[in-house]
């Protein structure tokens, strides 16, 4: 282990070279994603509808959250005991 610390700090301070074109595409690639300046700023909805995976994916939250909704309004007979019996709870109204 020794050893090899002895070559890592030789080679640390060692430069590696970067071919010209790479490093101008780099640089050009990092210029594009800097913000413009005196461009619109993107409101916070976009923002969030972007996060959230675009239309599709608040599609499917709202279908999700109105599937939510509707089981918790009028569950199905048998929901609320499969419920209690995941839980392990007794339920009171069945003795």
């Amino acid at each position: 282990m020794d050893e090899l610390d002895k070559i890592l700090v030789e080679v640390r301070d060692v430069p590696v070279p970067v071919p010209e074109r790479l490093m101008g595409r780099v640089l050009q690639d990092a210029l594009a994603a800097q913000p413009v300046r005196g461009a619109a700023p993107v409101s916070v909805w976009a923002r969030l509808r972007e996060a959230l995976g675009g239309w599709q994916g608040l599609g499917g939250l709202a279908a999700a959250t109105c599937a939510g909704v509707w089981i918790g309004l009028s569950p199905p007979d048998y929901l609320p005991g499969a419920a209690l019996d995941l839980l392990g709870a007794v339920d009171v109204g069945a003795v």
